[in-house]
């Protein structure tokens, strides 16, 4: 008996101590396994530290364990291919009488003159936008979240999108240039002027006629989803029938109007002068003759037609009326003689004609014979005041109180080499610029403060390609302009709100990465006088040197950049050959030089008198780009460059 229970007792203990010893094996199991997967983990993060995680493409490209830039890299193969190759735009004219109806041209992302001076992108690719997104994969949300992510996208795929910015308007501009000519576009019912055997006024209306234009919309719509998976496939432009917006049923209603407008006629147009700018008071009378010969018929502004006013009272008060009123604005400028201040150019106000609210204030008392308050009766005419608007000068305060005293920084360029055109347009430009005052935390934008840049203002054209054609542009040299003034800001230790680098690496911006490029609207260059004292822009042109001064107030900081450093260069493709119809046949002519590709960055470092320091890297891409150049066909070959989308 003593045994049985001394047996069932030892039982007892040796299941209880298998039970521990199995409770113990299992956390020493679950305990290495934790341990291997938290190695494992350690092990895989510690790869992927600074690479895009598993899983993760770019439309069609795998960037699983890249790095920055190495994804960089190949994003940029993807451009420089698009770059060269361009997209294919083709149209199919059947109103064409020749054998061939195909019509096509190539769109290129890149606009260039020969020199590489005038350059601008139409397709602007955001690289680094679409690789932060990618690494932003498995990085970018809670622990949880994060590891959700990772393990979807290493087992299904993940693919971030590509982000470029088309511009619509200059691509629509481009593909109108060309397939322009194929289009019948609708034509509405007209006013016809006439006279009877009495030699009055008389008016008919001419029969409304049904046509076809191409729909430019939806083909740049393809062209911006094609780029969104870096396809460069054909694209095919569409015809859709252009109906009118004024039929000759409603016009002959509207026309009887007419007669009732001429009444009011003659009148008189009328300027009360400005004594202030020496403008005397002027009228000019308008006949029923020319009265007829503003009024047209026009889309109501529900159904039918009624009458308005066509653009000859536009060109009318553009020639007649606004020379005579019109006064340009003159900014007060300053020039630093003998070591001081002084100014050279007094602030003027200035005054211009508001054509269109002239006009609508034309319409609203001739034709719908509303009353306004700026209408004066006499006996024998009526008083129509045109409406002017005063433009307010920049003006000097007193010059001592400016803080005007010291240069504050000083930016060089080099030109050597830079032919006639070029030259002349650069002194055009430091010519605007001389003598600028920029007033404390005001932005400063060169585009604006060189105004309109055309021939109107002294500047001479670039040819630039586009489509297989050279077309005149304006614009050459003032990316020396740029240049030079980016890096007076940087010795001047300003801070810079916009700049954009040189689509290729000109010889006239080296080192490479210390370029700033301009061109009408955008891109701009931009900085703030974040100073507390008012800056003051002088520039020379020296033989082949720009240099610029900023003088103001030396507050204490101090500006320094680093040397750039330039890598991942590549050499430009093959000579690219493009037919044209514009040149003799068999004639060629080159219209861009090979540059090669590189990328360039620079650190930008400030410190100001506190203690405060400010640190910019400022990057700058540059895309390979080999020769082009026109050889004359007496006419454009119908064979694509891609898929063969022609044969069809």
């Amino acid at each position: 008996m003593n045994i049985f229970r001394k047996d069932k007792k030892n039982n007892f203990l040796n299941l209880f101590l298998n039970s521990i010893i199995g409770v113990l094996i299992f956390f020493i199991i679950v305990a290495i396994f934790a341990t291997i997967l938290i190695f494992a983990y350690l092990v895989f993060e510690k790869k992927y530290e600074a690479r895009i995680y598993p899983g993760v493409y770019l439309k069609n490209m795998n960037l699983s364990g890249m790095t920055y830039e190495e994804a960089s890299e190949e994003f940029k193969k993807e451009i420089s291919l698009i770059n060269q190759e361009g997209i294919l735009f083709y149209y199919y004219d059947f109103n064409s009488k020749a054998s061939n109806s195909l019509r096509k041209t190539t769109l290129y992302p890149l606009v260039s003159s020969f020199s590489g001076d005038i350059a601008y992108e139409i397709i602007d690719f955001d690289i680094n936008k679409s690789i932060e997104q990618a690494f932003k994969i498995g990085r970018n949300n809670s622990f949880i979240e994060n590891a959700k992510e990772k393990i979807n996208a290493y087992m299904n795929g993940i693919e971030v999108g590509i982000y470029s910015d088309v511009n619509e308007l200059e691509v629509e501009k481009i593909l109108k240039a060309h397939f322009g000519k194929y289009e019948i576009p609708a034509v509405n019912a007209k006013l016809l002027k006439g006279v009877d055997v009495n030699k009055n006024i008389v008016f008919s209306v001419t029969k409304e006629k049904n046509g076809y234009i191409i729909n430019y919309k939806n083909s740049i719509e393809e062209l911006k989803e094609n780029l969104a998976v870096l396809s460069t496939a054909p694209i095919e432009l569409i015809s859709v029938i252009d109906t009118p917006v004024v039929y000759q049923e409603d016009g002959l209603k509207a026309a009887s109007r007419a007669n009732e407008i001429l009444s009011f006629a003659p009148f008189l147009l009328s300027y009360s002068g400005n004594s202030q700018l020496n403008i005397f008071p002027k009228e000019w009378k308008i006949s029923r003759n020319t009265l007829a010969d503003w009024l047209i018929i026009k889309k109501g502004f529900s159904r039918g037609a009624q009458i308005g006013f066509n653009g000859v009272v536009h060109d009318f008060l553009e020639k007649e009326v606004a020379p005579f009123i019109n006064v340009e604005p003159l900014d007060a400028k300053l020039e630093v003689k003998n070591g001081k201040v002084v100014e050279f150019q007094t602030g003027k106000d200035g005054l211009f004609l508001d054509t269109n609210k002239t006009v609508k204030n034309l319409e609203d008392r001739v034709i719908n014979r509303k009353h306004s308050t700026i209408v004066k009766e006499t006996n024998d005419a009526k008083k129509i005041e045109v409406i002017h608007k005063e433009v307010i000068a920049k003006h000097t305060n007193d010059i001592n109180d400016m803080g005007i005293k010291e240069v504050i920084g000083i930016g060089k360029s080099d030109f050597t080499g830079s032919p006639f055109n070029r030259r002349h347009n650069i002194k055009t430009g430091i010519n605007a610029l001389n003598g600028i005052i920029i007033a404390p935390k005001e932005e400063f934008s060169l585009i604006e403060a060189l105004g309109d840049i055309d021939d109107v203002n002294g500047y001479l054209p670039e040819l630039v390609i586009k489509s297989g054609k050279t077309i005149p542009e304006f614009g050459g040299g003032l990316c020396q302009v740029g240049t030079t003034l980016f890096r007076t800001v940087l010795a001047s230790g300003l801070p810079v709100t916009q700049r954009r680098n040189h689509s290729y690496r000109v010889g006239y911006y080296e080192p490479a990465g210390t370029d700033a490029t301009i061109y009408d609207p955008w891109p701009d260059f931009r900085f703030k006088n974040d100073t507390e004292k008012y800056l003051l822009l002088q520039t020379y042109m020296e033989e082949n040197e720009l240099r610029f001064e900023l003088w103001g107030t030396q507050d204490g900081r101090v500006a320094s950049t680093t040397y750039p450093v330039i890598y991942n260069i590549v050499e430009p493709g093959p000579k690219k050959i493009i037919e044209t119809i514009d040149l003799e046949p068999g004639k060629e002519k080159c219209t861009e030089s090979a540059h090669a590709g590189a990328d360039a960055y620079f650190d930008y470092f400030v410190k100001y008198l506190g203690g405060e320091k400010k640190e910019r890297r400022f990057k700058s891409h540059y895309v390979p780009w080999q020769e082009v150049c026109l050889v004359g066909v007496e006419e454009l070959s119908a064979s694509s460059t891609k898929e063969d989308v022609m044969a069809n």
